[in-house]
Formats: structure tokens, sequence, C-alpha cells
């Protein structure tokens, strides 16, 4: 998304302009310009051309007779639309995505775009949405860009809304710098929506963890803790299992225990839970250096390219290389997708490990591709590892003040 949207946020958030706009008039207006009609054309009849358009940007307030009339001439039953026309539908999308309902989701995006009562943009945002959600990046990213070119037509609800799910997809698809700069706006807004209140600072504490600001996570993390854990679902026992990874790297037998116990709490038929929970235990033990208790993860399904690369990060460490070289095979026959360069390049930095490439070849990878990759897609857990490899190949080859320099020039650019 371009930075423009953001700006149009910031703006808005800062003139306290975040009132709810008149939903007929605008909806009005919007059908008539969906079915090219002019202002004369639907006027005829009813009222006068120019009468007609100060209803449309409510500078005028008028009988509900007005709005029949006028609906009706668009073929629009207004009684329908009074009745079927749910005011509260991205809210109701953001409620049923925070308890990971994604067939209600699906339902309600399907029942919404039968209907004929909804404007091409609003049935554009909540397909944006729904794609967002089921892993559809390339379709969400056609209607991005297209969303983004009529933003200032977004009325403040739908901004907020489309705001919170571009951050939600730069989130998915890895680009963490991206996130980051979008989150750091929304947190700053006063929501009198409790669920988009729970789902923003929820994406926040997922964004800051991901790229190593603690201070941040907790900061939000705390705020989670005084929300109706029922609005959260699940996704409250996500952010215990992140905070008990970063216990871990000062009190880990304690650490370990509470995420060993948390297990009870995990809908085994859930796959998506379950693979976050592994994760963060997996997290876990790699800081406490149980290398082989990450290995039993290979045969965990279903599997991801997070777990893949810390399985990966596991068996560069682990003593017996035959052993490592077996499994290896196993987890090298993982797909990753081109939203996943930073734990795919992970992996590839391992393999070239075990076939002995040489140290300055390695360096080079770390520096040329391993790098500039976490700029832009940074994960803090993995990096932690990338660098500790970087600096360990500089002191194997002796060459302390080069490898500083290099890390030092590198990480200065900006």
């Amino acid at each position: 998304m371009k930075k423009s949207s953001l700006r149009t946020l910031q703006e808005r958030f800062e003139s306290s302009q975040l009132e709810q706009n008149n939903t007929f008039s605008q909806v009005l207006k919007r059908k008539r310009l969906e079915k090219k009609r002019t202002l004369e054309e639907l006027a005829q009849g009813i009222c006068s051309p120019s009468y007609l358009s100060k209803i449309e940007n409510a500078i005028v307030k008028v009988d509900e007779y007005y709005y029949q009339l006028l609906f009706e001439k668009l073929d629009i039953p207004f009684e329908d639309m009074k009745k079927e026309r749910d005011s509260n539908l991205f809210q109701n999308l953001i409620r049923n995505y925070l308890i990971n309902n994604k067939s209600e989701i699906e339902a309600i995006v399907n029942r919404t775009i039968k209907m004929d009562l909804y404007c091409e943009t609003e049935i554009e945002l909540i397909v944006l949405f729904s794609n967002i959600i089921q892993g559809s990046y390339d379709e969400a990213k056609i209607l991005i860009n297209k969303i983004e070119d009529i933003r200032n037509s977004l009325t403040n609800k739908e901004l907020l809304f489309f705001v919170f799910s571009t951050t939600l997809y730069f989130y998915k698809t890895n680009q963490s710098d991206r996130a980051r700069q979008q989150a750091q706006v929304l947190v700053e807004i006063n929501y009198d929506d409790m669920f988009l209140k729970a789902a923003v600072y929820d994406l926040a504490s997922d964004i800051f963890y991901v790229i190593g600001n603690y201070p941040y996570f907790y900061r939000f993390w705390f705020h989670l803790q005084q929300i109706d854990p029922t609005i959260l679902g699940k996704r409250f026992i996500h952010h215990k299992l992140q905070q008990a990874v970063l216990n871990s790297k000062k009190n880990y037998e304690p650490a370990i225990t509470e995420l060993e116990n948390e297990r009870i709490n995990i809908d085994s038929f859930d796959g998506e839970q379950l693979e976050d929970y592994y994760f963060y235990l997996g997290c876990a033990y790699f800081l406490g250096k149980k290398y082989e208790k990450i290995l039993e993860f290979i045969y965990f399904n279903p599997m991801s390219a997070r777990i893949i690369a810390l399985i990966a990060s596991a068996l560069d460490r682990l003593d017996n290389t035959k052993l490592a070289l077996e499994y290896f095979e196993i987890i090298s026959k993982f797909t990753f997708s081109k939203y996943e360069p930073v734990f795919c390049y992970h992996v590839e930095y391992v393999r070239q490990k075990f076939e002995k490439y040489g140290y300055q070849r390695l360096m080079a990878y770390i520096k040329n591709v391993i790098f500039p990759a976490q700029k832009k897609f940074h994960h803090e857990f993995f990096f932690q590892i990338e660098l500790q490899n970087f600096l360990e190949l500089g002191y194997s080859m002796g060459r302390y003040k080069d490898t500083l320099k290099n890390f030092h020039d590198f990480f200065d650019e900006d």
C-alpha cells in the first residue's frame, strides 16, 4: 500500500474527523454513480438536481420518504435497505477474525455480495479482507492497489478498515517493516469499537514481537489483558506463548514448564493453533539449547515455513552430523512461497554449511542475501541466529575488524 493512505488516515485522525457518515446519503450517491445515472435523471419527478446533490452530500436532513423514492428509482427496495443492510458489517468481520471463525467470515462475504444493498467499494473491502484471511495474497494485492486509487472517496470507517486490512496483509506476507509503519499509526487512534481496538492491539503485538520491539509488545499485550478474553478467543493463548518465550531467555525452566503445560489448552483439531504452539515451544527449546527436542517436530503435521527454519537451525547446532543430514534431507522437501524469503534463505544457509561451502562464500551469502532480506522481511528470532552465524564466520576466518566493519556499514546505510 502506498504511504498516501496512511497519511490520509493520520490527517483525519489528527483533525478529529473520525465521525460516522450519513449511510443512506453515501450509499445513494455511490449507487447512482455505479448505475451511471446523472443527478438530473434520478431527481426527475422527485426533487431538483441541486437538492438531490445536497441529499447525497448529507447537507440537508430529509424525510425517509425521499430516500424511498430515490432508492426505488434505482431498483433498490428501501425497506430492504433499512432491514437487511448490516450497519456493523466491518465490526462483524473483525469479531469473527479475532475468534478465527473463517467459515462465518466467508458466509458474511457471500451473503453481502448477493445483496444489492452494498456499494462496490464496500464489496471490494470485504473481499480484500476475506482474501487476506484465506491466504489469497496475490488477489489481495490487486484489490489493495485498486482501492488505494480511490482512497479519498472512502468514508472514515472504510479507511480505517482498509488500513487495518493492509497492515494485516503486510504482516501475513512477512513484510514486517511496512506492517510496523502502519501499526504505529493505528495504535495511536482512540477506538470506541472494542472489537476493532482488540484487533489493532492484537495485530500490533504480533508485529512488534516479530521485529523484536519487545517494550511495545508488552505495552499492547498489557492492554489486551484488560479486554474481555472472550473477544480475543484463541488469540489470548497466542500472546501468552509469545510472552513465555521471552521469559525463557532469563528463566528457562519455569517458562518451558508454562509452555508445556499450555498444551492442554490447545485445540488438537485446529491446525493453525497447533502450528503456533509448536513454533513458540520450539523457540523456547532453541533458546535453552534443547535442539534434540525440536527434532521431534519433523514429523509434526501441519508444517510451516517458520517451523522448517527452526528445525534447520536446530540441525545446524546438532553434534551428530550424520543424524542432522538425515533429518535435513526430510525438511529440504518443503516448498516455500514467495512470501517467505527470510525462512527460505535461512534454510538455504544451513544447506550450504552441510555441503561444506567455504567461510568466504557463507559470509557473502549472509551479507548479500540474508541481511538485505531481513531489512524488508525482518524476523528478530532468526535475525539473531543469522547475526551469530555472521560473527562466528568472521571469528573463524580471523577477520575481526573487517567483520565488524561490514556489519556496521551494512546496518548504518539508512
